[in-house]
């Protein structure tokens, strides 16, 4: 896993530095790297991903939504990963043994396996959470309808509407996970970060109210 993290640290780095260090990382990242004129950006088994062989390796807003959720797909469907796929075997069980419909439930995807999968990807999730978790969200809902069509017990299966990607085993690198809190620093706003300690003190969970009813008593 150490070429992962040193990936994932390129980036962090690259982002901090000038152009010349940006112009540097790009080169070599086109030596390891296949680029197609025609459908962009291509890495082993993640397929393409991206338009233009001219745009940078980490540029998010040179993607479009569509691919983001195209290759989220192909990854969830273990498109060239492991077999059997742990990610579907997950949303099979959600859609047969959970009956509420409108629960939330959550998926754990393994970020090493994804930088595996397609280290452009996987580092541009880490560094813009926000932005790219929703489309991570969509393509699980997406292969989660496929599952249900043709699974041999579709007729036990229910879809859930509210299912959330859960990321575990970030990169072991420094610009991921953190000692302690006092180790964060103004530039990691934002992106995804890894802390751990140990829960001293928890406060009682507050309800929120979003909608109440009154009923008249005459």
């Amino acid at each position: 896993h150490g070429a992962w993290g040193v990936g994932c640290c390129l980036h962090g780095q690259c982002r901090r530095r000038g152009e010349h260090e940006l112009d540097q990382a790009v080169k070599r990242a086109k030596r390891k790297r296949e680029f197609s004129s025609a459908q962009g950006w291509r890495r082993g088994r993640g397929g393409a991903l991206g338009f233009g062989s001219m745009a940078p390796p980490y540029d998010h807003e040179a993607i479009h939504p569509h691919e983001y959720v195209e290759a989220f797909e192909r990854f969830i469907e273990g498109k060239g990963g492991k077999s059997p796929n742990p990610i579907t075997a997950q949303l099979v069980d959600i859609a047969i043994e959970e009956l509420d419909t409108m629960g939330h439930y959550g998926v754990e995807i393994d970020l090493l396996s994804l930088l595996d999968f397609n280290q452009r990807l996987g580092t541009i999730l880490i560094q813009y959470p926000s932005t790219i978790l929703p489309f991570l969200n969509d393509a699980l809902l997406k292969v989660q309808h496929k599952i249900r069509e043709t699974h041999e017990n579709k007729f036990l299966m229910e879809v859930k509407e509210l299912i959330h990607a859960r990321l575990t085993h970030p990169p072991s690198c420094p610009s991921v996970r953190k000692p302690n809190v006092s180790s964060l620093r103004s530039q990691d706003v934002g992106r995804l970060i890894q802390v751990q300690g140990t829960v001293v003190r928890a406060g009682l969970i507050k309800t929120l109210e979003s909608e109440r009813m009154y009923e008249c008593s005459k």
